[in-house]
């Protein structure tokens, strides 16, 4: 008797654990923000233009009213490597709309996962590390470069409320003359933060080389290409 009611039990953990494995299995389905599970990615480059559109110490004035036009992408493979449109040729003085486009294993866009609402995408930075850039802040002509995250909604359709709430899904960048010789190898990084980093990130901390031990996080999606002057 004591033996059918442990076969009896032993039975019943095992029908429990089958569906707890099962459950976690179709909940991992529907998750995203594991750069394993990332198949591929894209950086879209969108040339804007307009009157009153320049680049102003560390962002830029005029975009609201840009008119966009010629577009260059490069896209990566699952471990970030440029497998097409690399280098990246962009105009020194011109200024870009950058978006990043990345898809699961099932083939369905994610990137919107990062600024899925204000809770998720206060853990999330975009930062171009490399090139060894003139910011722009730092230029004596104001020709340097600048990289200005610039989503006005999360996903779930609530506003951004000012620059350290921005995250870098979408952003805006322009190489600036200073930074027009030579090819520039860079890395998109998009780096989840520890709790309360995010709020002290400035807009010239883009491309600071000790990010990784200023901002403590880890880094989700690194993708690795070169930028060179058109």
């Amino acid at each position: 008797m004591k033996n059918k009611l442990k076969e009896n039990l032993l039975l019943r953990l095992i029908v429990l654990c089958v569906i707890t494995i099962s459950l976690i299995s179709c909940s991992n389905d529907d998750e995203f923000i594991d750069t394993d599970r990332i198949q591929k990615s894209e950086l879209v480059f969108t040339e804007v233009s307009g009157e009153g559109l320049y680049a102003h110490g560390d962002h830029f004035h005029g975009i609201a009213g840009s008119t966009e036009g010629d577009k260059t992408t490069i896209q990566f493979n699952s471990k970030g490597d440029a497998i097409s449109g690399n280098p990246v040729k962009l105009k020194p003085g011109a200024i870009y709309k950058v978006e990043l486009k990345s898809w699961n294993q099932n083939g369905a866009e994610v990137q919107q996962n990062y600024i899925a609402n204000k809770t998720i995408a206060d853990s999330y930075k975009a930062f171009i590390i490399g090139g060894n850039f003139v910011l722009n802040s730092n230029s004596a002509t104001g020709t340097g470069a600048v990289f200005q995250p610039r989503e006005l909604n999360y996903a779930d359709g609530t506003a951004v409320s000012g620059k350290y709430e921005t995250t870098g899904v979408l952003s805006y960048f322009t190489l600036g003359s200073d930074n027009a010789e030579g090819a520039k190898n860079v890395k998109y990084v998009m780096r989840k933060l520890v709790t309360n980093v995010k709020k002290s990130i400035e807009r010239v901390d883009w491309n600071r080389e000790d990010y990784q031990t200023s901002f403590i996080g880890n880094d989700e999606l690194v993708l690795k290409y070169i930028i060179a002057s058109k």
